[in-house]
């Protein structure tokens, strides 16, 4: 699960006409991400996430708005600011709604991270002091590499489409192994802009060792997914997205007992402004 800045492009007749070109049916357009230093867009984006784990259940909303700003460029990697102007996050325990502390201790400030071309983010951190950051860290996280969805960095023809697998451990010891496959499905307007459409699925396998609320516990399970994609490539800007994931486990404390069906679902929309 993993730059771009709109060009000013309507004063120039010729390089609008260029930037059209990019998404005309039959032509290939390259799917991957760019930005130029000091390059800035606005986001809103909605983050749910819901947990379902025996007798305990829990759900988050997080609804933000974010300025995005590209303050480094490197031959490998973007960095990129965000300033979280609005934020409204809360959770659901034990049928109990409560104020996120996340809507307080993110309203106006800043964090960095790395992404490459094809969308990979790394090297999350606050730009200045966070309070309860710790927290808060996993969940934000999570939502910056939702809404950088996978690219290819490479040229794709309409129709066409591209596979990934990635495995990845996680520090205590989570191993997820996903499997996608997206497809390049036809030229759509969106927010004013021409845009390529791709649609994905993701299929999941989930092992290994995972912190539970019972501690320690061995994790067995599978999940899917599925992406709506609307990627502007004159600009290289994700102007539109859609993506769920669903997971079901099986959770084994490792000290002895019994298992812990498990299901967790995450469902993600980002709107550029």
């Amino acid at each position: 699960m993993r730059n771009r800045y709109p060009g000013l492009l309507a004063a120039i007749a010729v390089v609008a006409f260029v930037a059209a070109s990019a998404v005309n049916a039959g032509d290939e357009i390259h799917f991957g991400y760019k930005f130029e230093k000091g390059s800035t867009q606005s986001y809103s984006i909605k983050f749910n996430q819901e947990l379902d784990f025996g007798q305990f259940a829990m759900s988050a909303l997080v609804d933000m708005e974010v300025t995005e700003n590209c303050i480094e460029v490197s031959d490998t990697a973007y960095t990129i600011q965000w300033t979280f102007d609005k934020v409204e996050a809360s959770r659901v325990m034990f049928e109990n709604l409560q104020t996120d502390p996340m809507t307080d201790n993110l309203a106006g400030k800043q964090l960095t991270f790395l992404v490459d071309a094809t969308g990979e983010v790394s090297d999350v951190k606050p730009f200045g002091y966070i309070e309860g950051w710790s927290d808060a860290e996993q969940t934000v996280t999570r939502i910056i590499e939702s809404c950088f969805p996978s690219l290819p960095n490479k040229a794709v023809a309409m129709g066409k489409d591209w596979s990934e697998d990635e495995t990845d451990t996680s520090d205590e010891g989570t191993k997820f192994t996903s499997h996608g496959k997206y497809v390049y499905k036809e030229n759509k307007k969106e927010s004013g802009r021409d845009c390529a459409m791709i649609e994905g699925e993701i299929a999941l396998e989930i092992g290994g060792q995972v912190t539970g609320p019972q501690g320690a516990m061995e994790a067995d399970g599978t999940g899917k997914g599925g992406v709506e994609i609307y990627f502007d490539a004159g600009a290289g800007v994700v102007v539109r997205l859609k993506g769920t994931v669903d997971i079901n486990m099986t959770m084994s404390p490792i000290g002895g007992g019994d298992s812990v069906e498990t299901s967790v679902g995450f469902e993600t929309e980002k709107k550029l402004k």
